[in-house]
């Protein structure tokens, strides 16, 4: 059976990690999100993903281990929530995703020499 109105919600450009980055936002969509969910059946069953588009972390700033650790509760437990819930959240990759393991500056030093 086909939902007759099934819904999906599409976010960019969160950059965790991100100095300036307005956590609070994100935070309070997916409270709203969740809230619904608890609230309203029809809702619950409509809502089928949550889409991340591109840079959701920002690794430029900051390691993925430091995001996870900062944002546990704040974003990845709602996450976890929603995924609970059945609802799909794919995160497509975007260029702050990608990480650059180690010290920017040093592994970035030859460019700046050019």
């Amino acid at each position: 059976m086909i939902d007759s109105n099934p819904m999906i919600i599409i976010i960019s450009d969160t950059h965790l990690g991100a100095s300036g980055a307005r956590y609070s936002l994100f935070e309070k969509l997916l409270i709203e999100i969740m809230d619904k969910i608890k609230s309203d059946e029809q809702f619950k069953q409509n809502f089928k993903s949550l889409i991340i588009l591109g840079d959701f972390c920002d690794l430029l700033c900051d390691s993925f281990k430091d995001i996870g650790k900062d944002f546990q509760q704040m974003i990845f437990e709602k996450i976890d929530f929603l995924i609970e819930n059945d609802i799909s959240v794919p995160i497509i990759l975007g260029n702050h995703d990608l990480s650059v393991s180690g010290d920017f500056d040093k592994k970035f030093r030859k460019r700046y020499r050019r």
